[in-house]
């Protein structure tokens, strides 16, 4: 009886052992079945040819050559990573980096936006518009044939040399930023801005002043205090053409009629257009009339003692 007793007891601890060992056995198999159809569907999702981007479409291009941003794109896209996965695969595009990469290439761009669907690409741009020029002057060497005597201007061989002033401008936005070189304009059609620039976005591939920003004195807000006052001044018919900020925060702004406005850069501007609307109200011109005005006169200066001063060419 006890024998018996003894051997129940024996199998009665064995048969949970013998169930564990097959249930590890089940779980193992399973996990390992699991693991190869994650590791196959993830190889089919990184690999295959449906999520690899194989047509990239631009829009918006004006300025900017479509196909320059196409090959932009196709270079990005190109390799792999990690010598196994396509950097083509649309689940892991960094649409980020790839934006900055487009804004970063091309200074007229203003902004980009990238989406994917499947193996197609979306390439979508804002380019910026020109609401400035801002100018610079520069010196130019002319080299004239000479009659081959040497003079105290003249090189061993080539001449005599003079120097020639030139105006150097390019295109700003209306924030004014500046993104690209631009042709001589005749007349005023765009309002031409001169003074210091901060670097604020130039990656090293541009050659400056393009990918800077129009910012005197570092004052962020300068440029559209002066959009304001200036807006204020059509109502007196007066119509900016540039302007020109000192080292000592003056301010000189040229009229299309050539005549000149000199005041501070940090003046309440409000009081200003106040100021030069009593003035322009007050008779002080006598019976000249608007146009006789604008042509007779060579300044307004509005810098000192809170007085504002004028003065007329003489002929």
């Amino acid at each position: 009886m006890s024998r018996l007793v003894r051997a129940v007891k024996k199998s009665k601890t064995r048969v949970p052992t013998q169930v564990s060992e097959r249930h590890f056995r089940s779980a193992s198999l399973l996990g390992i079945l699991l693991m190869t159809i994650a590791v196959m569907l993830g190889r089919y999702v990184l690999t295959s040819e449906h999520f690899l981007i194989n047509k990239v479409e631009v829009a918006g291009a004006i300025k900017v050559s479509e196909a320059e941003v196409r090959d932009l794109i196709e270079e990005d896209l190109s390799g792999k990573h990690l010598w196994l996965v396509p950097r083509s695969n649309a689940h892991l595009i960094d649409k980020r980096a790839m934006v900055a990469s487009v804004e970063n290439a091309f200074s007229h761009v203003a902004a980009a936006d990238v989406s994917t669907s499947r193996n197609h690409m979306q390439v979508n741009l804002i380019e910026r518009n020109p609401e400035y020029l801002w100018c610079n002057e520069i010196v130019v060497k002319n080299v004239e044939e000479s009659d081959g005597e040497e003079t105290a201007t003249s090189s061993p061989s080539d001449g005599l040399i003079s120097q020639e002033i030139r105006e150097e401008c390019y295109f700003a936005d209306h924030s004014g930023y500046i993104y690209a070189r631009s042709p001589d304009f005749s007349g005023n059609a765009y309002l031409k801005l001169y003074g210091s620039y901060e670097v604020v976005d130039n990656t090293g591939q541009w050659s400056l002043p393009i990918g800077a920003v129009y910012r005197p004195h570092s004052d962020k807000e300068f440029l559209n205090k002066q959009v304001q006052f200036f807006s204020k001044l059509e109502e007196l018919q007066i119509v900016p053409a540039k302007l020109n900020v000192g080292v000592n925060n003056d301010v000189i702004m040229t009229t299309s009629h050539g005549w000149e406005l000199r005041y501070g850069a940090n003046d309440d501007l409000d009081l200003l257009a106040t100021r030069l609307y009593a003035l322009f109200e007050s008779g002080v011109f006598g019976d000249m009339t608007r146009e006789e005005i604008d042509n007779k006169l060579e300044y307004i200066e509005a810098r000192f003692d809170k007085k504002m001063y004028y003065k007329l060419h003489e002929n």
